[in-house]
């Protein structure tokens, strides 16, 4: 699966719109697949039948981990757990390379079930915050903090 497929099938999903994606969000994870797939350490894996993709997904690998970073199924994939299928290849490809299935999970509820399915366990992230203020008020604002 090719970089303009992947992003082809997230840029038509219906899912897009209900979980509020933006097209300034679609254009980011477009650069970050092809900067991806350019620096050798994203993989990009799918379910293909009957002339169509079923679902997809995105696996990066860095540092002894494989992550997660966005897959979805389509309406017809998920009659068939064809997002399960796609999840379990890049399970079974990452053992013995990754020590780490990082599957970037989420706080829905269905989200957690899927990947306590191939059993995940939830764990607790650290949030950045970007200070995005101009130079000389990122200096000031730290002199304040």
């Amino acid at each position: 699966m090719g970089e303009m497929e992947f992003m082809t099938v997230m840029e038509q999903a219906p899912q897009l719109e209900q979980w509020g994606v933006t097209a300034t969000q679609l254009a980011t994870l477009d650069r970050l697949v092809r900067l991806g797939m350019a620096s050798g350490h994203m993989a990009l894996r799918g379910l293909w039948r009957s002339g169509s993709w079923l679902a997809v997904g995105s696996f990066v690998t860095w540092g002894g981990r494989t992550i997660f970073l966005k897959g979805l199924s389509t309406k017809a994939g998920r009659s068939v757990f064809a997002l399960h299928r796609v999840m379990d290849a890049a399970i079974e490809e990452a053992v013995g390379t990754s020590a780490v299935m990082d599957m970037a999970g989420g706080h829905a509820h269905e989200l957690r079930r899927f990947y306590a399915g191939f059993g995940a366990r939830p764990t607790l992230y650290l949030h950045a915050k970007a200070n995005r203020l101009p130079h000389f008020l990122r200096w000031y604002k730290q002199r304040s903090d």
